[in-house]
């Protein structure tokens, strides 16, 4: 068959069709099969100054459509609910604005979006293509749409008396009410489109931006912990009784938050922890374990001060180097690192000076003794002495690794490399970094190969910032500002720098130019909705059509009672 012949015969059916149409929907026609709310006031379920733009018919019709088969998780019914509102709301902007613009739809346009088995549904435009609207099926080459069961399943042509029983079984409404509904949906589609095809987009655009997503960078780091150099702070009364000075108003109202860690009494206690290495032979690490804290214990016994016993033999970094000082704490109110419930137990079961025995918990062995019982106010006064210095401490930490990291730098934009400018200031701290007991000690480590996106390396606090912030150097390059981390500072230096790969751009072009249109399309089309928003509708009214109670703004929709979503297929076929 020639073309000619084709386009003769396509155009006979699309004319023989738009005449039953026509028919059907004459002025004075009896129409057939009504729903049970045939001839009543259409209720609305969305007002714009007392306007109503969307009726609760077409929310029912358009709920049913979208979820097509019952919503069990109400999550999720409430997500689709939202969806349908929004999206209903965007298409009468649209239809509102093409009545502006001359814009129209021919009613051979509904028929024969109608003869192809599809109805169009409106989903909000930054929806349109995300992963819901796949899961609900939705999504179609030229936007949202439901394939709806209008054609014989033996011949695959339209079937007006299918069309006929579809619409009155699933959609809720009347032929010629669901006949507008549909050329509303067209209409905002033809806008959709004609939106979307005033975007452009340049090959340069797209070869652009795969190149900063393809382009792969390796840096030299040295993470700055703030507890490394918070061991290193002028930890003296001097220090810190300043700092509470300078500091009042933060003082007080941490104290108002932790005052029942010392409230009513609390004891100042100390203890000794011997790990038990559990990775091999758990009786034998036991043993040695056992072993090395009797020993410790026979010191102190025979007159040791326990605090010279926990700085050499204690195995809790945190707690070693103030010879094994845990502050003044309540019952039960025991809060810090590498201990557990036995040994604020024994710390409450033991008499001042005295030296418990050894007690167990999940990281080992410890003893514990009490230097002083507080109460009343010498336990308040413990208690803002306490967290002064814990405040001061961590504040110093962190000024002197923001200090460390711009000293480092510095040095390496003067020339030297970053392992010498690490050595150089190293060697100026004091005490002396101890390699083998201090596991946060700066160290100079290469990371991985990491895109724009990132994160350079592990513990960044902004990844994308800092990943920005290298790709903006060349090789050798080091960042004005040290990157932040979660426990500190960095300094980091580029190390290489790998380009954009021809081949692999030319092999993706087409998919990516496609990837990037599709992204700007959406883009527009979001902001020309938000421009119509602004002129057309700017206070939305959500109303319910059991209740008839209105709820006005631009938030979220109340929930109705809209009836259950039908499936697409009635029950039992035509």
């Amino acid at each position: 068959m020639s073309r000619s012949i084709k386009q003769a015969v396509w155009g006979a059916a699309i004319l023989a069709i738009s005449l039953v149409f026509i028919m059907q929907f004459r002025p004075g026609a009896q129409l057939q099969g009504m729903g049970a709310d045939a001839g009543a006031e259409p209720t609305c379920a969305v007002e714009v100054e007392r306007r109503c733009i969307v009726t609760q018919s077409d929310f029912v019709t358009a709920f049913r459509l979208v979820a097509s088969g019952n919503l069990e998780d109400d999550s999720r019914r409430e997500m689709v609910r939202q969806l349908v509102l929004e999206g209903l709301i965007q298409r009468w902007l649209l239809v509102e604005d093409a009545f502006r613009l001359g814009i129209a739809v021919s009613e051979d346009d509904v028929t024969r979006g109608l003869s192809r088995g599809f109805v169009r549904v409106s989903l909000p435009a930054d929806h349109e293509d995300d992963m819901l609207a796949y899961q609900l099926g939705l999504s179609q080459p030229d936007g949202a749409a439901r394939a709806i069961a209008v054609k014989d399943p033996k011949s695959e042509k339209f079937d007006y008396e299918r069309y006929k029983k579809w619409v009155q079984r699933v959609s809720g409404k009347t032929l010629k009410d669901f006949r507008e509904f549909a050329s509303n949906e067209e209409l905002a589609a033809r806008m959709r489109a004609l939106i979307r095809s005033r975007v452009r987009v340049a090959e340069a655009d797209a070869r652009a931006e795969f190149a900063v997503s393809s382009a792969k960078l390796v840096a030299d780091y040295i993470p700055l912990s703030r507890d490394f150099y918070q061991r290193r702070a002028d930890a003296s009364n001097d220090a810190v009784t300043k700092w509470a000075t300078e500091n009042a108003k933060e003082l007080d109202e941490a104290f108002a938050t932790r005052k029942e860690e010392f409230a009513p009494s609390c004891r100042k206690a100390r203890h000794l922890l011997v790990r038990v290495d559990d990775s091999g032979d758990k009786a034998a690490a036991t043993k040695k374990a056992r072993e090395k804290i009797d020993a410790a214990k026979k010191r102190i016994e025979k007159g040791d001060d326990f605090a010279d016993v926990a700085r050499t033999l204690s195995e809790d970094a945190q707690s070693a180097s103030v010879g094994g000082a845990l502050g003044c704490f309540a019952a039960g109110k025991l809060a810090r690192p590498n201990t557990a419930r036995a040994v604020d137990d024994a710390a409450f079961a033991v008499e001042k000076g005295k030296l418990s025995e050894v007690v167990e918990s999940t990281f080992g062995l410890h003893l514990v003794t009490v230097d002083a019982i507080l109460d009343g106010e010498a336990a308040e006064k413990e208690g803002r002495s306490q967290i002064a210095r814990e405040r001061y401490l961590k504040a110093e930490g962190e000024r002197l690794a923001a200090s460390a990291a711009k000293e480092i730098a510095t040095a390496v934009k003067g020339g030297k490399t970053l392992a010498q400018a690490l050595d150089e200031h190293l060697s100026g701290l004091t005490p002396k970094v101890d390699a083998d007991a201090e596991a946060d000690r700066p160290q100079l480590t290469t990371s991985s190969e990491f895109s724009l996106a990132g994160p350079p390396f592990p513990g960044v606090e902004n990844p994308l910032a800092a990943a920005g912030a290298l790709f903006a150097l060349e090789v050798g390059g080091v960042p004005a500002d040290p990157i932040k981390t979660y426990t500190g500072y960095a300094v980091a230096q580029v190390k290489e720098k790998k380009a954009l790969d021809e081949k692999d751009w030319l092999d993706k072009r087409e998919t990516l130019l496609d990837s990037l249109r599709r992204d700007r399309e959406r883009d527009a089309l979001v902001r020309y909705l938000h421009t119509l928003r602004e002129k057309y509708a700017k206070s939305i009214t959500y109303t319910t059509k059991d209740e008839g109670k209105k709820k006005s703004g631009k938030g979220e929709a109340p929930k109705g009672q809209e009836p259950p979503a039908s499936p697409a297929e009635p029950p039992g076929g035509p």
